[in-house]
């Protein structure tokens, strides 16, 4: 694909984001930016950056993201507009790179572009996109997916500097969000669904373990880190079932419920209500863990 076409597809991609999300720049901060960039006296200065890898701002432990506040603030202050202009630049930008993984993926350019089309306006992300705290955790995510692509390149190329630049990434993205932590895991996906021909025992042993194991490794130490050093729990200090058990099975309810939120984006809100689960034999997790099973398979 010509250099040509590409940026014709970027600016394609800036269009629709701009258009699906334009409504939001009027907001004001709302609910947790009091926490986290109002009333945040540690993001006033880039001397508390030590602070940020030390200690958890709202149960929260990320270091990066929290110096990504610093940032925005010593350039916007209280500026609402500029705020949800770094959500929107954040989501573009991820926007452009689903594209990218896509086309390297499979090298259908009409594919990775409805699907980039797709991720860009789908009304799904306004949770993040639209509130300004949230819109941070783009930063992470953006980085987390980033590490993904240049797996991607070094899966097809074998190109060392890719996989050494994607662990630099991984580490950058797990220090911005939790979520990056699953990155090691959708490798191995990857590897299963897109290079089956190669998953096999030998390469297995030989390439793909070996690979993964650095991902791995880097996720343990993060998470002895902030659990065992740090001692960094969550932001609760209960589950919300009850009990371990019974929070997991009530996710499996939560699962089914972002796939339909997925097909039917309708009735939106920050704050979802699911009931939690009582029993291992509620309908609603058996059907959900079937459904989910059948899913996967």
């Amino acid at each position: 694909m010509s250099v040509n076409k590409k940026l014709a597809i970027v600016l394609f991609l800036f269009v629709i984001t701009l258009i699906s999300y334009a409504n939001i720049f009027p907001n004001e901060f709302v609910w947790d930016d009091h926490i986290f960039i109002l009333d945040n006296s540690d993001i006033r200065s880039f001397s508390n950056t030590p602070l940020f890898f030390s200690k958890a701002v709202d149960g929260l432990y990320r270091p990066l993201r929290t110096l990504h506040y610093t940032f925005i603030y010593s350039i916007a202050g209280k500026n609402e507009f500029l705020y949800h202009l770094n959500s929107l630049f954040l989501h573009t930008l991820i926007s452009i790179l689903v594209f990218f993984i896509i086309y390297e993926i499979l090298n259908r350019k009409n594919v990775a572009l409805l699907s980039a089309l797709i991720f860009a306006a789908h009304p799904i992300h306004t949770g993040r996109v639209t509130n300004i705290t949230a819109g941070f955790d783009l930063l992470g995510i953006f980085l987390f997916l980033f590490s993904f692509y240049l797996y991607v390149k070094f899966s097809k190329s074998n190109v060392k500097k890719y996989f050494l630049f994607s662990l630099l990434f991984f580490v950058l993205a797990i220090f911005s969000s939790e979520e990056a932590v699953t990155l090691p895991l959708i490798i191995i996906l990857y590897e299963f669904v897109f290079n089956r021909e190669k998953f096999n025992l030998k390469n297995i042993k030989n390439n793909i373990i070996k690979n993964c194991s650095y991902y791995f490794i880097i996720a343990v130490l993060y998470i002895i880190l902030r659990f065992f050093i740090l001692g960094i729990k969550g932001r609760l200090q209960e589950y919300l079932a009850g009990s371990f058990f019974l929070t997991m099975l009530t996710m499996l309810k939560v699962y089914i419920y972002y796939i339909y939120l997925l097909i039917f984006p309708v009735n939106l809100t920050l704050f979802h209500d699911i009931e939690p689960v009582s029993s291992l034999f509620d309908l609603k997790v058996i059907f959900s863990f079937l459904f989910l099973l059948v899913l996967f398979i």
